[in-house]
């Protein structure tokens, strides 16, 4: 039998609450029942599978231990600023969607941004994101 990746929703041997774990299926079957777990899939080794052949649920399992392992070694500063930075790429999607396209080229232009073949709003905006992202870093 497989064994089954879940979600902890009770402090269990030391772990908090939101803890992702892996259970043999008779033990996630009793916590389950206890109400100590939520979730429930069959554990994979996703971190030597290609990105491109990851699922949805894979890559989003992937990203939120590449989160958690920032975060465990991240000052309270640190976090702060990602969490900001995070808070304003937002703000910037959301104004940068409401814009024109020649707006949004007068910006990239204002910037200095090269636009390269770029010539739908989307990729526009995603050029704006990426040269925004890289002069930030």
């Amino acid at each position: 039998m497989p064994d089954i990746e879940a979600i902890l929703t009770k402090p269990l041997d030391g772990d908090p609450i939101g803890t992702k774990r892996t259970f043999s299926e008779a033990d996630y079957k009793e916590l389950k029942r206890n109400g100590a777990v939520s979730g429930g899939t069959p554990a994979q080794d996703v971190g030597v599978k290609p990105v491109e052949d990851m699922t949805r649920a894979e890559l989003e399992a992937v990203a939120i231990e590449v989160v958690r392992s920032k975060m465990a070694s991240a000052s309270d500063d640190d976090l702060r600023t990602m969490i900001q930075r995070f808070r304003d790429k937002s703000e910037d999607a959301g104004a940068l969607a409401k814009m024109k396209v020649d707006d949004l080229k007068a910006l990239a232009a204002k910037e200095e941004i090269d636009l390269g073949d770029a010539t739908k709003k989307d990729d526009i905006i995603a050029a704006i994101e990426l040269a925004r992202e890289a002069k930030a870093e």
